[in-house]
């Protein structure tokens, strides 16, 4: 069964790999896979997820995670993220989500996809100015930070994980 889920994926994810996040957890969603996987996008979720999943009665042996991912734990690339998006909690290490899914699954494959280029304009004083601009040298080169004039942009990693419950 696994095979056939791993297959199915690489079909959707390779036509799907340039649209955003949430837009591929769509497809994947609404694929021929859907009675067979849980399906979640990390972006706008708290780590418990994955112990809720897990726990809840009708939950599937296996759980498709798609989430941006940073190579470092950052305030700056967080806080960055909440202010341009509200429901956006924090952008986790590969690390944290291996660690903290291992309780209830084990990683059976992992790919990272196409980057996400984050794009937006701030206004002059603004909180989002501030973040933009205050960003240490080392964060902007890590997310390859850009602005030009009052548009900025930034590159975050998006990562497919495929847990198979334990």
């Amino acid at each position: 069964m696994n095979d056939n889920i791993l297959n199915n994926l690489d079909v959707l994810i390779n036509a799907n790999q340039t649209v955003t996040t949430e837009k591929l957890v769509k497809a994947i969603s609404g694929s021929e896979n859907k009675n067979n996987v849980d399906v979640i996008n990390l972006n706008e979720k708290d780590l418990n997820i994955f112990s809720l999943i897990a726990n809840h009665k009708d939950s599937k042996s296996v759980l498709i995670v798609v989430s941006n991912v940073v190579d470092i734990d950052d305030a700056y690339i967080n806080s960055l993220m909440f202010i341009l998006n509200n429901k956006h909690l924090r952008v986790y290490t590969l690390g944290e989500i291996v660690d903290v899914s291992s309780k209830f699954y084990r990683l059976i494959n992992c790919k990272n996809l196409q980057e996400d280029i984050i794009s937006s304009t701030f206004e002059s004083n603004s909180i989002l100015e501030k973040a933009v601009l205050d960003a240490p040298s080392n964060i902007k080169d890590k997310v390859m930070l850009k602005v030009d004039g009052s548009k900025f942009s930034l590159n975050v990693k998006r990562s497919i994980f495929i847990f198979e419950k334990i």
